[in-house]
């Protein structure tokens, strides 16, 4: 065996490696939000049920409430962003984490989690209720930009944020 042919089952493994890792983490959480619920253990919550109801338990609670208290529904973009990187990864693409794209992925979260607190005070998700759809970041977000700018100006800048940075992110 030469090798290159070494070194090229190296990386493919090193690739698989991590793809799996990245679809375990992604699923994880997508199971973890999926089935949130109010009255599992939180941040907030000091009650001990004496069973959890989250699929990723004790654990994968804590993690669902601060991902949804934070970020609010657009939390769930988090285990498809881990998808995607698994898929690139599993079909041997090179996965790059650009301050851009990262940026904008980020911006993607925020913006989208104003417009959803500039519209929605709770949403049901999944059989339990969200307190704030665009979680405290949505709300903090909204709060600032609504002082300046009215409701108006801020659903509008909030959408141009939006809109670019899906562009971004996307391309």
């Amino acid at each position: 065996m030469s090798d290159e042919t070494s070194k090229t089952r190296r990386v493919t493994l090193r690739k698989e490696i991590a793809g799996l890792i990245w679809l375990a983490l992604g699923l994880f959480l997508l199971l973890c939000q999926v089935s949130f619920n109010q009255g599992d253990p939180s941040w907030n919550t000091s009650i001990r049920p004496d069973e959890i109801s989250n699929l990723g338990g004790v654990v994968g609670a804590y993690l669902a409430d601060i991902l949804f208290q934070t970020f609010g529904l657009p939390a769930l973009l988090l285990p498809l962003a881990c998808f995607l990187v698994a898929w690139r990864l599993l079909r041997m693409r090179e996965v790059r984490f650009r301050l851009q794209r990262t940026l904008a992925f980020f911006a993607l979260l925020l913006s989208l989690a104003g417009l959803l607190a500039l519209r929605f005070k709770e949403i049901p998700l999944f059989g339990s209720t969200l307190d704030e759809a665009g979680g405290a970041a949505g709300r903090i977000l909204v709060y600032s930009l609504s002082s300046l700018l009215n409701i108006t100006g801020t659903a509008i800048v909030l959408s141009v944020f939006f809109l670019v940075s899906l562009m971004l992110s996307t391309r």
